[in-house]
């Protein structure tokens, strides 16, 4: 008998998965090659690195942006007790 994987079940979020997975891969990519050509562009070393400073923080706001309030909304609901 073959085991299933664990995210075959009804629990896993599909539908997140389809849909939010890409776009925030494709935030990713489009960033490290926005860092990179901040820095090969630059008139400067200084320059260079303030625009890899600034491209690294756009780099890090997604994680922020959805991840955090999820798991804020994921404990918060478990604390919660809803009327039946």
């Amino acid at each position: 008998m073959v085991k299933q994987a664990w995210y075959f079940n009804s629990h896993y979020p599909w539908l997140g998965m389809l849909i939010c997975a890409p776009v925030i891969g494709l935030w990713y990519w489009c960033t490290d090659q926005y860092i990179v050509q901040r820095a090969l562009g630059a008139p400067n070393e200084h320059v260079a690195r303030q625009g890899s400073i600034f491209a690294s923080f756009l780099k890090l706001f997604p994680p922020y942006l959805f991840i955090i309030p999820g798991m804020i909304a994921s404990r918060w609901s478990r604390l919660t007790r809803f009327p039946d």
